[in-house]
């Protein structure tokens, strides 16, 4: 079984020969296992969820708390699939790390995604979220309880708690640490998505990713809040499908 066909640390899924990629980056506290069901429904690309560590297969390795930090890890660990077209998607703390991610392949002359998929997070040129990682326990299990998305059952688990704490604490640490430096608009596309009812994320800021692309720029407003990647799940489906078509149209 070669490099190709089967899924290494990163890679959730075996990646094949596929002929393009999807990478699926999740939200903070997110396993791949986010995007379960999304490789057997999108045929525009071969879906490969991305595993962070701390979470999932990967629960025994540390989590990161720093973005740049996290990039690196990430690039050294999916250099290799990226010798053919490629897009991202990622979810609130994932979407932010898509930025980075298609940042650091500029900076390093590395291949391009053909486009991001930002959905559920402002952009990071609007300034970082509020260090939510610093709250005492009760308070940040609050703040986690606000944003809805984390079954009831976890909260009256007080093994599961303990055992996911340390890992929700630093994927917010990553966001409230992330620096934000005026920077030239990427040359990649950038589509965003929003939920209509996301008490978190405006869909004012969510439009301001069209700031950050040197590229085409679209938005779309699905239903749902802030977790309508579940909620709302066959529309986010059609969406990243018709837009994974787009790119396969332009290619021809």
């Amino acid at each position: 079984m070669s490099l190709r066909t089967r899924p290494g640390r990163w890679t959730a899924r075996p990646v094949g020969d596929a002929q393009r990629i999807l990478f699926c980056l999740p939200y903070a506290g997110g396993s791949a296992n986010v995007y379960q069901e999304w490789p057997r429904e999108i045929h525009g690309a071969a879906v490969i969820p991305l595993q962070l560590p701390g979470r999932g297969s990967r629960f025994s390795e540390p989590p990161h708390h720093d973005m740049g930090a996290l990039v690196d890890d990430l690039l050294a660990g999916v250099r290799t699939y990226l010798d053919r077209p490629f897009a991202i998607f990622g979810h609130s703390m994932g979407a932010r790390i898509a930025y980075e991610v298609a940042c650091a392949l500029l900076e390093r002359g590395w291949p391009l995604p053909e486009r991001i998929i930002a959905a559920g997070s402002p952009p990071p040129h609007l300034g970082p979220p509020a260090a939510a990682h610093l709250l005492p326990d009760q308070e940040f299990l609050a703040h986690l309880r606000g944003l809805g998305g984390t079954p009831p059952a976890f909260f009256d688990s007080p093994e599961l708690v303990d055992l996911a704490l340390p890992t929700l604490r630093a994927d917010f640490a990553v966001v409230a640490g992330q620096s934000w430096a005026p920077r030239t608009p990427i040359p990649v596309p950038i589509d965003a998505l929003c939920g209509a009812a996301d008490a978190a994320v405006s869909v004012a800021d969510v439009a301001a990713w069209g700031d950050l692309t040197g590229g085409p720029f679209s938005m779309r407003v699905l239903p749902g809040d802030h977790f309508f990647i579940h909620e709302e799940l066959p529309t986010v489906l059609e969406s990243v499908g018709e837009l994974l078509g787009q790119l396969q149209f332009s290619r021809g």
